[in-house]
């Protein structure tokens, strides 16, 4: 049997992609013809449970917590019918259902009392709004900056009960009745925390933005711990993603502040800044640091 010329082969292609094509273009109107008959089905269930749930909300959908909610509560309300066989209860899906996104409705406003930087704040916000957003948002405090919202930078860090906490992460209902403290909160009486002051001197912030994460969970760290190593530290930070430094500054700065704090800082002060200048050891080395990078 001769070989197929190119024409031939060029035929062939040419009719299992269109035959391909066909085979998809198939499947594709089968998909959107199942969805137009799904679509008010769920549409209307979402309508009406919603409408039930704004006149009577059950115990579990009440302030607290959405996450309970999810797939976790009573199957039903009062009057709240299961969903539709083709809805599936997914997390966002929920959020849709609950918040009204669906149709361009809002979920109500809860009042929320929060105790942030030593001062009680009634903020009105919906329930699943993150402590990060009401930070932000609501109460203008901007220091607690958005990184990934997604627990991986460190960038949303706030301390709840002088623990670091990612706000990006934690639901502002979640902290009533705790102590939050923003970046905001650490200067006293208009002196700038020796955190702050430290960072300044050494230039350890470039852009600044990962900043007040890093300052946050360093006063946690040196709050725990007074005097502690290069390697605790490091290990304290390594929560805390910085794109523009080479993290040595920071690390210098939160050890100058730490001797600072014991009452060693004024030699170090001026022993840090030469240490920068002329490459030798810094002041938290002269004064027991270690030089481990």
């Amino acid at each position: 049997m001769a070989p197929p010329t190119p024409i031939e082969i060029v035929v062939r292609a040419r009719r299992s992609y269109a035959s391909a094509q066909g085979e998809l273009a198939q499947a594709s109107a089968a998909r959107v013809q199942a969805s137009s008959t799904m679509l008010p089905a769920t549409s209307e269930w979402m309508n009406q449970s919603r409408t039930v749930l704004r006149a009577a909300p059950p115990p579990w959908l009440m302030p607290g917590s959405l996450a309970h909610a999810i797939g976790r509560g009573p199957a039903s309300g009062a009057g709240l019918t299961p969903p539709p066989a083709e809805f599936s209860n997914s997390e966002s899906e929920f959020h849709h259902y609950v918040t009204g996104a669906a149709t361009g409705a809002r979920e109500l406003p809860t009042l929320l009392t929060l105790q942030i930087n030593g001062e009680a704040r009634d903020v009105l916000a919906p329930t699943h709004k993150t402590l990060l957003e009401v930070l932000r948002e609501d109460l203008n405090l901007t220091g607690t900056k958005h990184g990934c919202e997604l627990g991986e930078c460190g960038t949303c860090t706030v301390l709840v009960d002088g623990v670091p906490v990612l706000s990006c992460l934690a639901l502002p209902v979640e902290c009533q009745g705790h102590e939050v403290q923003t970046v905001e909160g650490m200067a006293r009486g208009g002196q700038l925390h020796p955190l702050q002051q430290a960072f300044a001197e050494l230039g350890a912030a470039q852009c600044g933005y990962c900043t007040p994460g890093i300052l946050l969970t360093a006063e946690a760290l040196l709050a725990d711990s007074p005097t502690p190593t290069r390697a605790e530290v490091k290990a304290a930070l390594a929560g805390n993603l910085c794109r523009c430094t080479g993290y040595t500054k920071i690390l210098d700065a939160v050890e100058l502040a730490a001797l600072r704090m014991r009452g060693q800082g004024d030699a170090a002060a001026g022993d840090a800044g030469r240490g920068a200048a002329e490459g030798e050891p810094s002041g938290y080395e002269k004064h027991g640091g270690t030089a481990e990078e």
